[in-house]
């Protein structure tokens, strides 16, 4: 199990505020030499556990985004090609996505958005899992620093806090982008299907031991 502390929403919620605030006072210009994703191509994120107790899934960026337009930020998860469900932000100035068991507990809402999209955990909690996030923007683009990406499962404590676990394993993530004519339509029926007219940029797990971040407190 972590040693990590265990984190409230207003904590986190607190920490996104505060680092908006000197990022304006200082103006920096966050993630210039990220990645982009709008609506022509799509981050993907592979992984696998191992068996856990966990009730919840985290993925989130620790800067803020740059963004053009008026994104909306999707994000549909996979165990292989079956999808099981899908969270879509209402803020677009932070990176941050979860999913719960159905029995989870927990019910505060995420910085972004509304409260972690419940799906079934069994896969997850065993260990069978072919993990894969997909995440689609629409209405603009967003910029983010993929050295800051984090994705861990957690458990649960009360309605609004938990304790990250370790149980995540095997990250890669990638940036996918439809071959000229492949006809694929990002945001909507993706999955599986989206790799075959792709070419994809990798950067694999350059930090998977860092993948438990603080920071996130």
């Amino acid at each position: 199990m972590s040693t990590l502390c265990t984190m409230t929403h207003t904590q986190r919620s607190v920490f996104r505020k505060v680092a908006l605030a000197l990022l304006a006072i200082a103006g920096m210009a966050v993630c210039a030499k990220g990645d982009t994703i709008g609506p022509t191509n799509a981050l993907e994120a592979t992984f696998r556990t191992v068996p856990n107790a966990a009730d919840l899934l985290w993925f989130f960026d620790n800067t803020p985004l740059v963004t053009t337009g008026s994104p909306v930020i999707s994000i549909a998860l996979f165990n292989g090609g079956a999808l099981m469900g899908t969270y879509t932000q209402t803020d677009p100035s932070f990176l941050e996505v979860a999913f719960e068991s159905l029995g989870s507990q927990y019910t505060a809402p995420l910085v972004g958005g509304p409260a972690p999209t419940r799906v079934n955990f069994t896969s997850i909690n065993n260990g069978s899992i072919a993990g894969q996030l997909l995440l689609t923007v629409t209405g603009g683009t967003i910029t983010f620093n993929e050295r800051e990406l984090v994705l861990y499962d957690a458990l649960s404590v009360s309605t609004d806090s938990f304790r990250p676990q370790g149980d995540v394993r095997d990250i890669s993530y990638a940036v996918t982008t439809p071959e000229p004519g492949s006809g694929i339509l990002l945001g909507l029926g993706l999955g599986a299907t989206l790799l075959a007219g792709c070419t994809r940029r990798s950067w694999g797990a350059l930090w998977e031991k860092d993948r438990l971040k603080t920071t996130h407190c």
